[in-house]
């Protein structure tokens, strides 16, 4: 085989997540330079930003915690579903902010590699959706008015729905 066709023959074996919950500031470059690779055709990324209102109420700032064990084991668990779903995906980087999170910065970064637009596309979507659903990380938006929400409606309504009850736990 020569070099030519090695390259053009795919992507080559998929490589473990990254996967970071952290503190500081999150940059989407970072998860992008994670995932960057000249064998795949396609990186799609997906920034979740804190944004100055919510449900009609002005929010002042987001603030994260999570059980960082069982959040981290959790997006590892997505993250190969979404790579044993979509093969051709190389790569996949999740990074999500923990403590305060201002207006306009990002509390989730994700970037996907992959050998084609539609796989990566589709991938990120589903890892952002997945993370939401299932990972024990809570936000507390905080509104201008001195109110606070706290919940994770999402992950309450898919632990209710595996458990078989219409309970909210």
């Amino acid at each position: 085989m020569s070099a030519a066709e090695s390259v053009t023959n795919g992507t080559g074996a998929q490589l473990p997540p990254h996967i970071c919950l952290r503190e500081d500031p999150l940059h989407l470059e970072s998860v992008i330079q994670q995932v960057e690779d000249g064998s795949c055709g396609a990186v799609a990324s997906f920034m979740g930003t804190t944004r100055n209102h919510s449900g009609g109420k002005e929010v002042t700032a987001l603030d994260y915690e999570a059980y960082a064990p069982m959040a981290e084991k959790t997006i590892a668990e997505v993250c190969a579903e979404a790579q044993a779903k979509w093969p051709q995906v190389r790569r996949i980087a999740v990074e999500h902010k923990l403590g305060s999170c201002p207006i306009g910065q990002s509390g989730v970064n994700i970037a996907v590699s992959s050998a084609h637009r539609a796989d990566a596309m589709d991938c990120c979507r589903y890892v952002i959706d997945e993370i939401k659903a299932r990972a024990p990380i809570w936000k507390r938006e905080i509104y201008a008015d001195g109110s606070e929400w706290r919940e994770n409606a999402e992950w309450r309504e898919t632990i209710a729905a595996k458990k078989g009850c219409g309970c909210k736990h």
